[in-house]
């Protein structure tokens, strides 16, 4: 006769919804966790800022490096001068080709947006700050009021000039630098205070970087 093994007696499990005190707790450690995590975002992306806005004066002078050696190549290759225009107030840089047929046929070949002067200028040196020493080249000189404008321009023979007749070649110092919005005339941080020199000469651009003493050239 066959044997059946009995199974042991299974004990029913109660199933119960939670409580209104357990889910309310969950309720409030969720709201402290997207708490903090609104907090350290704030605090990252105000760290963000702070960084970007340190490195405003080395983006602003890698965007006219790049323009004025741009003109310096197109002058040589082209054979024919080119106007670069540095405008403060509409803060722009331009490139113009004169072709060697009077100012009637100048054609823009390039424009490039620059910062807003509230974060970056180029029109003045900052106070107290001088020019990069050798070469001690003088400031750019930016003519008008608005808009206040600096001309530079680059020959085919490789010199840079102001607009003389015959021209003369130029050295100048352009600097680049984020100015306080205490006293606007001086440097919010020296040590982000940068500089272009150009030798009217040769042609030869450098870039500078002041570190709170002197400029060192980069």
């Amino acid at each position: 006769m066959s044997s059946f093994i009995q199974p042991d007696a299974v004990t029913p499990v109660e199933l119960r919804a939670p409580s209104s005190s357990a889910a309310g707790h969950t309720l409030v450690e969720l709201l402290i966790v997207v708490a903090i995590v609104m907090v350290m975002l704030s605090i990252v992306l105000f760290g963000m800022t702070g960084h970007k806005n340190a490195y405003k004066s080395d983006d602003e002078t890698m965007r006219i490096l790049s323009v004025l050696r741009e003109a310096s190549q197109m002058a040589l290759t082209q054979r024919q001068p080119m106007r670069v225009e540095l405008d403060a107030t509409n803060k722009t840089i331009k490139i113009f080709d004169e072709n060697l047929a009077g100012a009637g046929d100048d054609q823009q070949v390039r424009i490039v947006y620059l910062e807003n002067s509230a974060f970056v200028r180029e029109d003045v040196a900052p106070a107290g700050i001088t020019a990069p020493n050798p070469p001690n080249y003088t400031a750019a000189a930016f003519t008008g009021t608005s808009p206040k404008v600096w001309k530079i321009w680059f020959r085919r023979d490789g010199t840079v000039t102001d607009n003389a007749s015959p021209p003369i070649p130029t050295s100048v110092t352009l600097y680049v630098w984020p100015p306080d919005p205490a006293n606007t005339n001086n440097a919010k941080n020296s040590k982000q205070v940068r500089a272009i020199t150009i030798f009217g000469g040769s042609g030869v651009i450098r870039f500078w970087k002041f570190n709170g003493t002197t400029f060192i050239a980069s």
